[in-house]
């Protein structure tokens, strides 16, 4: 039924939570997974910002994005599941869609609630889970 499963994570408590269901839809059906998590780089409320600045942004949330591909990787691998993964940079709404159409996925399991809680933290970091 399932052959491949997208499953986009911000690393958060609902999106190791998807992660738990995802890994056993896959083993179930012998699925390929691919964790996603998309980069988002926020605009600087107007203030031009320097290339280094920019740089600097771009690492952290990169940064950022490769600690929540690994929290989510540990609940594949307790259950012996290998999965593939990638780290881009995009708005991730678009991103996750297109990606899903392009790579022709079967489901896509994401987390309902995301990482950023507050209204401030939604702003800066956003939330795809």
């Amino acid at each position: 039924m399932f052959e491949k499963i997208l499953m986009p994570s911000d690393g958060s408590t609902h999106a190791i939570k998807a992660a738990g269901y995802c890994a056993d839809v896959a083993k179930k059906y012998n699925a390929a997974v691919t964790l996603l998590y998309v980069v988002e780089i926020p605009p600087v409320m107007g203030i031009p910002a320097s290339e280094d600045m920019q740089h600097q942004m771009q690492t952290e949330l990169a940064s950022r994005g490769r600690r929540a591909l690994d929290a989510t990787r540990k609940v594949f691998s307790q259950r012996g599941l290998g999965i593939e993964e990638e780290l881009a940079f995009g708005s991730a709404v678009p991103y996750i869609l297109n990606y899903a159409a392009q790579c022709k996925f079967d489901l896509i399991v994401i987390g309902s609630r995301g990482a950023g809680t507050g209204a401030i933290e939604q702003i800066l970091i956003g939330s795809v889970a």
